[in-house]
């Protein structure tokens, strides 16, 4: 989504670009892809989970600017998984009136989110991570039986490390939310889901003269006389004026040799978590809630039924669930079968919900080793820079994302902070000097 946003803007400053893609189609982290049903036709939706909320102002811009159609709106409700039984967990009140908190912990909790709400920056959390600052204000019982789950839902096992900006800016984009009401009280799909999306910002590339080159993982991208060459790995290479690189860190370092060893090392340096993220088409719904964070032990974070947002029609009138676990690149089970998966996360999920193997239509898994960096105290000190020390090559990616998770309105946001930097500050149909002249954007994976 970045480098397909960033391509289009170069392309309205008067930039001829090309656009690499190394998957068959654009979208990344927020391709579609289809999932067998009982039918003779599969459903087709997200790989990953994705919601708009109500103050997505980029991301609806978007979606108006390409025509696709309206976004449907709807309730998210939150429950929390504990003791073997879901506890509803949406609104203010229900997060207090938790039974497995004391009334103590309850009224730390809603003093922790006021004071996080008070703050417009997060520069000050950013000095301490976020189970120690949670600890220091909602107490060792809340954070440990409610904030931790949720961190853990997003962070996996680099929970304890973050930086206390990311539960402020989740607080303020999500909890603050919910309590406020209005706009951001809202959560919705398009109709056919990013796949609709995609599709709609594909043709618009092509109508607006962007080449979009898909199946076209680069392998490298090199000085050339008076530029760079970006080489493909089918052998291919092309002469560019600029290059804007938009993988993750460690990739991007990889593709880049010319870089100083400096550049290179806090590239490698910058620590990833990725997401195991199975599919699960079920005949019936399960939790009613958007989204359910697990406090046992489970082999996920949290239970994502995309059905209870969105219509059961849509999925070919079945429900959907994703069972996301988030965690390192490294963790063997990205190597696993989806078979020895199914095996370990239905056994731990079916008996939740009363539910057995003839309740599941079909389970299937994606993965993504490089989803967004661990926000450790610290990190905007150490985020690679935009502007490189080869001429006209640029990078703009995940790892400069220092506030919140990766969600498709941080990405859009990313550009619109990045973009000064970029220098591509030329009227619409002059090249202005320093435009990139490829958004270079091979999958990261």
């Amino acid at each position: 989504m970045l480098g397909a946003a960033a391509a289009r803007r170069l392309r309205a400053t008067g930039a001829d670009v090309v656009l690499y893609e190394a998957a068959p189609t654009l979208g990344g982290l927020a391709s579609a892809w289809q999932l067998p049903g009982p039918g003779p036709e599969p459903v087709t939706w997200d790989r990953f989970y994705h919601v708009i909320l109500g103050n997505d102002r980029r991301v609806q811009a978007l979606l108006a600017d390409l025509g696709t159609p309206d976004v449907v709106w709807g309730a998210s409700l939150a429950s929390c998984y504990t003791g073997g039984r879901a506890w509803p967990a949406t609104s203010a009140a229900e997060l207090v009136g938790l039974p497995f908190l004391g009334p103590v912990a309850k009224a730390r909790i809603g003093l922790t989110v006021a004071w996080a709400a008070l703050w417009y920056s997060g520069r000050r959390f950013d000095r301490i991570t976020a189970a120690r600052w949670l600890r220091r204000w909602s107490g060792a019982q809340a954070t440990e039986q409610l904030w931790m789950p949720l961190l853990r839902a997003k962070l996996g096992g680099a929970a304890e490390r973050a930086s206390a900006v990311f539960i402020w800016s989740t607080m303020r984009r999500l909890v603050m939310a919910r309590f406020q009401g209005g706009d951001g009280d809202r959560f919705g799909h398009v109709p056919g889901g990013y796949a609709a999306v995609l599709g709609a910002l594909a043709t618009r590339l092509r109508q607006e003269g962007v080449e979009v080159r898909t199946g076209a993982r680069v392998a490298a991208v090199r000085r050339g006389v008076g530029g760079l060459v970006v080489e493909d790995a089918a052998g291919g290479r092309q002469d560019f004026d600029r290059v804007l690189v938009t993988t993750a860190a460690s990739l991007t370092g990889r593709l880049c040799s010319d870089l100083t060893a400096a550049e290179r090392e806090r590239l490698a340096a910058v620590e990833y978590l990725g997401v195991l993220c199975p599919s699960v088409l079920l005949r019936r719904p399960v939790t009613g809630s958007y989204i359910t964070y697990i406090t046992d032990s489970r082999p996920f974070t949290a239970v994502i039924e995309m059905t209870a947002l969105v219509d059961p029609a849509e999925i070919g009138g079945h429900t959907l669930v994703y069972l996301p676990r988030y965690t390192a690149p490294d963790d063997p089970a990205f190597d696993a079968s989806d078979e020895s998966l199914r095996a370990e996360f239905l056994d731990a999920f079916l008996p939740m919900y009363g539910l057995d193997d003839a309740d599941v239509l079909s389970f299937t898994v994606a993965r993504a080793r490089y989803v967004m960096p661990v926000p450790t105290p610290g990190y905007p000190q150490r985020v690679p820079s935009v502007n490189t020390s080869v001429p006209g090559l640029f990078i703009l990616g995940s790892a400069q994302i220092t506030v919140g998770t990766l969600n498709i309105e941080q990405t859009l946001k990313l550009l619109d902070e990045g973009w000064a930097e970029l220098g591509a500050t030329g009227e619409s149909g002059d090249a202005a000097p320093g435009v990139p002249d490829a958004a270079v954007a091979p999958a990261s994976r």
